[in-house]
């Protein structure tokens, strides 16, 4: 789950305040997959539902905002996958449906993710929307298969250590996808954010699952030395469309912890809101989650509140 955002400062955020306003009904229609907030730091599998293949992939602290847990995938090769029904969620044949998630990337990786029409995919050719990397490729380029074409094409060049956010919408009729992708946290997406081939295309096909719902959240990686594969990869902040909208908010939760009252401004009216509900023993001031208010707090506030959001 997202705690900072990089467009609250010491200054008026107008951007920010407007799309907080219009959030909640964002929020309504996006369902939570997951967000590796109540998860054991560690191995994920076996956790939530998860299946790893690995015990390398962890929950672990976001290497961006040491408040934040998020999903951290090594460069080995492996295989990651949860049930989408098991929080609920559902992606039927004959319908349409949006996914989100944030996705940060540090060095070279080959790995894949999307949804698929198998219980326990394990194979490349089991995803239906393919979305990923190559360690071959000459950047940290962003590819996705089409099974139209039958192979791989690169859509975007992401910048190493960087959070993205990336919308897909899975059209279950036509067994095709389209994507968008920016920075920014709580950014919603714009029409100049939406990902197209070198040859122009931005409809890709399913590689697999037509004529299918869709029951897994899968993710497969492959390791090997003939190119470097160091990796790793984040994910956080999964999230599935309700109905069969096109929804291009972002779901993930824009908020600045010292920002104590949401206002976009880092100032004294924070601190002092802070400090009462401190003296009050309010659980918002339990900064630190440990269930007692003391020193750690406090310093905890004061150290985010001097780095800014």
């Amino acid at each position: 789950m997202v705690h900072t955002s990089t467009r609250v400062r010491r200054a008026p955020a107008i951007g920010l305040i407007l799309a907080l306003i219009g959030a909640p009904v964002a929020v309504a229609q996006f369902q939570l997959f997951d967000d590796f907030e109540d998860k054991t730091p560690g191995p994920i599998s076996g956790q939530d539902g998860w299946v790893a293949w690995s015990a390398g992939i962890v929950a672990a602290v976001d290497p961006a905002d040491p408040f934040n847990q998020v999903l951290l995938v090594p460069s080995n090769s492996s295989i990651l996958r949860k049930s989408l029904g098991s929080e609920g969620i559902n992606v039927p044949d004959l319908t349409q449906r949006m996914t989100f998630m944030r996705l940060r990337v540090a060095r070279k990786q080959t790995f894949s993710l999307g949804l698929s029409p198998f219980t326990s995919p394990d194979e490349y050719s089991d995803f239906a929307n393919e979305i990923g990397m190559a360690n071959g490729a000459d950047d940290l380029n962003l590819r996705v298969w089409d099974e139209d074409i039958g192979h791989y094409q690169e859509v975007a060049q992401l910048e190493p250590d960087r959070w993205y956010n990336l919308w897909c919408i899975l059209d279950t009729y036509t067994n095709t996808y389209r994507l968008w992708l920016n920075e920014g946290v709580g950014r919603d997406a714009e029409a100049s954010d939406a990902l197209s081939a070198p040859d122009g295309h931005a409809t890709f096909a399913f590689r697999t699952g037509t004529n299918s719902d869709l029951v897994t959240f899968y993710l497969k990686t492959s390791g090997g030395a003939s190119d470097p594969n160091d990796g790793p990869i984040y994910l956080d902040d999964i999230y599935v469309e309700a109905g069969t909208m096109v929804n291009l908010t972002n779901p993930a939760i824009d908020a600045c912890p010292p920002d104590v009252n949401n206002d976009g401004v880092l100032n004294f009216f924070d601190a002092l809101l802070f400090l009462d509900q401190f003296a009050s023993g309010d659980d918002q001031a339990d900064v630190n989650g440990d269930g007692a208010f003391d020193f750690f707090d406090v310093q905890m506030f004061l150290a985010s509140f001097s780095a800014g959001c």
